[in-house]
């Protein structure tokens, strides 16, 4: 704080700390894009800003944030080795698959570079597709992932959005009418599953309709500009404008003080494995949505997915649950990540190995 305030004072000419303001990150790409008219109805507006690390949400009702609620589920779960901690695992199948194989034309530099990535043991798994992904252009790895690998990211959309559609319902706030997509690790949605925002739009919808009822046309907003917007976001927002609190949610329709009461409840984890089951068959229709409008075609093997999908979410919320809440915090600490991502996170591991 100290070094914070030396800089500010004299780079900012700011002595005064009370002009300073500190909001959530993920509001400021409202700010941009609503003052570059990108958002067309903002009766209820939801960023969901996808990170490497994080997925952050903010909702806003008539210009006004109203809710704020961060989960560690970035798209980096996608490129790791679900709860494995160590760095030098090499046990995801989208790494197994592509290591080694990607064409990469006359660039024998970044060649080079890969097969020394490979064989430094500090270098995960999430690097190196990271790397893969960077350099993009001097490679196949866009075109692989998305006919390889489409349903596995549709799992990690539909479960972005049906956590979000639960959270809001319990929260009482209607089902966004716009929902504005920011941060660089929300372009796997057009990268990978369809750049056809009318879909994404349907598929949206259809999961809020699962648990709102009927719901009116949820409009999306894939904006060309997603990580810059929450730099420059941020110099249009109002100083007087109110803080969004933030919301812990960990799926499940009831607020806990602290995690021994987490602990206490008796149906977290059974009414999580319900949640789960409702997903999987939310995630199937998903897949089939798509297959009808032809963006998966029938090489495409939708069974094995689903079938991975719906398996193993007893044990392994049992298990990690007790090594990432009941070990790690005491009874007086607040758990601030949301558990109900916990099983999700090996899922989608296991599921980057079908088809190896």
């Amino acid at each position: 704080l100290l070094i914070f305030k030396t800089l500010r004072a004299s780079y900012l000419q700011m002595g005064n700390f009370s002009k300073v303001t500190c909001y959530t990150e993920s509001e400021a790409p409202y700010y941009f894009f609503n003052r570059m008219d990108e958002i067309k109805n903002t009766d209820s507006v939801t960023i969901i800003d996808i990170g490497g690390g994080s997925t952050d949400y903010v909702y806003f009702k008539e210009n006004q944030p109203i809710s704020a609620s961060s989960v560690h589920f970035g798209c980096d779960v996608l490129w790791g080795n679900g709860h494995n901690q160590f760095d030098n695992v090499r046990q995801n199948g989208i790494y197994q698959h592509y290591i080694g194989n990607l064409n990469w034309g006359n660039n024998e530099e970044l060649r080079k570079l890969e097969s020394e990535m490979k064989t430094n043991k500090k270098c995960s798994t999430t690097d190196i597709i990271n790397f893969w992904l960077s350099n993009s252009q001097e490679n196949d790895i866009l075109d692989r992932l998305h006919d390889d690998y489409l349903p596995l990211f549709v799992y990690h959309f539909t479960a972005i959005i049906y956590y979000i559609a639960k959270l809001y319902r319990y929260k009482h706030l209607n089902a966004p009418r716009t929902i504005l997509f920011s941060g660089n690790g929300s372009r796997y949605i057009d990268n990978f599953i369809t750049e056809d925002v009318s879909i994404i739009e349907n598929i949206v919808t259809s999961i809020f309709e699962r648990i709102y009822g009927k719901v009116d046309n949820i409009h999306v907003v894939l904006p060309k500009i997603r990580k810059e917007s929450t730099c420059y976001g941020g110099l249009y927002r109002d100083p007087n404008a109110s803080v969004a609190p933030e919301v812990i949610y960990h799926g499940i329709d009831k607020d806990y003080e602290n995690v021994g009461q987490m602990n206490a409840d008796n149906n977290l984890q059974s009414t999580l494995l319900s949640d789960y089951e409702e997903m999987n068959k939310i995630y199937s229709s998903v897949l089939d949505l798509l297959k009808k409008n032809g963006v998966i075609d029938n090489s495409v093997d939708l069974n094995k997915f689903k079938n991975e999908a719906s398996e193993g979410y007893d044990e392994n919320l049992s298990t990690h649950y007790r090594s990432e809440v009941k070990e790690k915090y005491s009874d007086d600490d607040i758990c601030n990540d949301s558990v109900f991502f916990i099983p999700v996170v090996d899922k989608i591991f296991e599921m980057s190995k079908v088809g190896l």
